[in-house]
């Protein structure tokens, strides 16, 4: 047989069966979308968009984006319930703050001019805005804007090398009335959140996420 007939058998092959494996291709690829259902969710400041499954909406399972005011603040996959792959976190204004590899566990993009290979910084897994929202709701207690008492108070979370808090801090303290608002509102911090630990040459060490919290006695 010359090479000529064989090459022309090969391709008679791959005509054959190249449009039957686009058919089973997209025909799996309408089933797996078929299972789920769109689901869009709006409050005074978030929007949700994502994919859950028909028979049940409660598990996520598809893509998934949180808007800010219009601005895109973290987006990636679910399956089955659980964030995976490639996902990206942006700041309140929409700018590109990190990207996770949740099969992998690693950092792998960052904003600024961390390595990731290096050195990376403890972070919340999640958009950078969500624990600063959340602080929010420290309120101004009465007898302090009464005194006009203003300072800046630092919240300190340890974070282990396996992503858990273990303890938070004042690090830095103003008066005490307004140290005990902080650590009031943080007390009710949810205990479903996640953290990146910090890393050092790939490795993650124990670390610290600082946040930091004015008082301004004239508002």
């Amino acid at each position: 047989m010359s090479i000529f007939k064989v090459y022309q058998k090969h391709s008679t092959l791959k005509k054959l069966f190249y449009p039957l494996l686009m058919t089973l291709w997209l025909g799996m690829s309408v089933a797996l979308l078929s299972q789920n259902t769109k689901i869009i969710r709006n409050d005074l400041t978030f929007r949700m968009e994502f994919e859950a499954l028909k028979s049940d909406t409660s598990v996520r399972n598809g893509y998934y984006r949180l808007f800010y005011k219009d601005k895109i603040i973290e987006r990636g996959q679910y399956v089955s319930g659980k964030r995976a792959g490639l996902w990206r976190f942006y700041n309140l204004k929409g700018v590109f703050d990190y990207e996770y590899d949740f099969e992998t566990r690693r950092v792998t993009q960052m904003s600024g001019e961390w390595d990731v290979n290096i050195e990376t910084p403890c972070l919340f897994l999640g958009s950078p805005f969500i624990p600063y929202h959340f602080l929010r709701s420290i309120n101004y207690p009465q007898e302090a804007y009464d005194m006009n008492l203003k300072g800046k108070v630092v919240l300190t979370l340890k974070i282990n090398k396996e992503g858990k808090m273990w303890s938070y801090y004042l690090s830095e303290k103003t008066h005490p009335l307004l140290d005990a608002e902080v650590m009031r509102v943080m007390d009710t911090m949810p205990k479903s959140w996640e953290w990146v630990p910090a890393t050092r040459f790939g490795q993650p060490i124990d670390s610290e996420y600082v946040i930091t919290i004015y008082f301004d006695g004239d508002e």
